[in-house]
């Protein structure tokens, strides 16, 4: 508490000797010449320093304000940058299931190619529409979602079906850990 009053303190008296010696200072001079008057007087220097004083603890709690704001302005978007991270690992964790589920032999059934068509289309459209992240995001995934799945014949399928998906949860995850940095 000491700490912030102190501070604030400093900013008052950074500001009020600002006014004073700046913006008073010039126009007590102008008044002056143009009263042809060699001084003022205490009172009218004193109530030149009590505006000034005023408008000193003004600045001083604008500045405080703007500081306040701009944290958490900072502290929403991490919150924010979080609930995407979270949200993007749900949808790592769902295409990882997929490829799992194609990665094992023997390989009993094809492998789930329109399931991985929609999964890829939902991150997607996530990250195009996600307002917390620049385009970038989802063309970089586009890159990677673009190469269609080619099926050959089941074993060889599988294997490819299970390449393209392990490119696609890479590409997932480096854009994940990318919002682990703090926003630029």
């Amino acid at each position: 508490m000491l700490r912030d009053l102190a501070a604030f303190a400093r900013g008052v008296w950074a500001h009020w000797v600002v006014l004073m010696s700046g913006v008073a200072s010039v126009l007590t001079a102008l008044w002056l010449q143009a009263t042809n008057k060699p001084a003022i007087s205490s009172t009218a220097f004193w109530i030149i320093a009590a505006i000034c004083l005023v408008l000193a603890f003004f600045l001083a709690w604008q500045d405080q304000k703007r500081a306040n704001a701009t944290l958490q302005e900072q502290l929403d978007r991490r919150a924010a940058r979080k609930e995407v991270r979270e949200h993007l690992s749900a949808l790592l964790e769902e295409g990882q299931a997929l490829q799992d589920r194609s990665g094992t032999e023997p390989f009993p059934e094809p492998p789930p190619e329109e399931e991985a068509e929609d999964w890829t289309r939902q991150v997607f459209e996530y990250l195009r529409d996600n307002k917390e992240l620049d385009a970038s995001f989802a063309v970089r995934f586009q890159r990677h979602a673009r190469q269609p799945i080619v099926a050959i014949r089941a074993p060889m399928a599988n294997a490819t079906f299970w390449n393209k998906m392990n490119d696609w949860t890479c590409a997932l995850r480096l854009l994940i850990d990318e919002l682990r940095l703090p926003p630029g």
